[in-house]
């Protein structure tokens, strides 16, 4: 049995890795690369990323200081990043005056076609698939 100067002795002589003894910049270089897209409730302490782990990895490694997406989401766990799955929001309640926009253009189409007037119908609706699809994808944030 050999004794691993990075921790515990194993039988296999290795122990665990601390990435912040191998690279003691690099815990503060992805809380500096993450700070522009952290997201969360500022009335708790849940917090994520709207960006992917990739992308971090690739650029500390374009920085001179590669790490595996492992060591990137063990620190950023470390400082209370979660996993978040994509959620599909349900639809609420509508609001009651909600045809009264519609009412308002449909009189005044009325009105100019009345006088001779052009009329042009603009369709601005987002589309949406209806119904609750599975969404597998997921960024770093809040695990629930």
């Amino acid at each position: 049995m050999r004794r691993c100067p990075t921790g515990p002795p194993t039988a296999t002589g290795r122990g665990p890795t601390h990435s912040r003894k191998k690279d003691p910049a690099l815990e503060a270089l992805i809380l500096g690369l993450v700070a522009p897209h952290t997201a969360g409730d500022p009335m708790s302490s849940e917090k994520w990323l709207n960006c992917r782990l990739v992308d971090i990895q690739e650029r500390l490694a374009h920085l001179g200081h590669p790490a595996s997406k492992p060591v990137i989401s063990r620190l950023l766990r470390a400082h209370d990043y979660r996993l978040r799955a994509n959620v599909k929001q349900a639809g609420g309640a509508t609001h009651p005056d909600r045809d009264c926009q519609f009412r308002y253009i449909a009189d005044h189409r009325t009105r100019y076609l009345a006088q001779g007037q052009p009329v042009i119908s603009v369709d601005t609706k987002k589309k949406e698939l209806i119904g609750n699809f599975k969404n597998t994808g997921r960024t770093m944030g809040t695990g629930a």
